[in-house]
């Protein structure tokens, strides 16, 4: 048996956070991310990755292209957030989902996203 549970990190600077995904189950999983900033600010949220792994999806996610192995995690996608000048406090809530990695007749992985093995969700600045 064993499960997959994943673990999100995130670091904030520079009105960006810098969102990591680690794999902590027994699994190798896929894994997706969003952010809810509230009506005012979440057309103001611009995601963005060095690698080019991230790619925007369905249900506003950025989904991981390739599964994350167990103790493994994603490389950094960077969430920059624009105040729109406002002296309000507000949050940037980043949720993350995963699903184990199936694999295909000709044995090439893929996510089936019915099946979220996990859901996390972490508030920020």
């Amino acid at each position: 048996m064993g499960f997959t549970e994943t673990t999100p990190t995130e670091e904030f600077s520079n009105w960006t956070k810098h969102v990591t995904v680690k794999n902590t189950g027994d699994f190798a999983c896929f894994v997706r991310v969003k952010a809810l900033a509230g009506e005012k600010y979440q057309d103001g949220l611009q995601y963005s990755d060095s690698d080019g792994k991230w790619t925007p999806g369905e249900e506003g996610y950025y989904y991981y292209s390739e599964p994350v192995a167990p103790g493994e995690s994603s490389s950094v996608l960077d969430i920059k957030i624009n105040s729109k000048d406002t002296e309000d406090s507000f949050n940037v809530v980043v949720v993350q989902e995963s699903t184990k990695v199936l694999y295909n007749e000709k044995n090439e992985p893929y996510a089936d996203w019915t099946q979220i093995a996990d859901t996390s969700e972490t508030a920020g600045e």
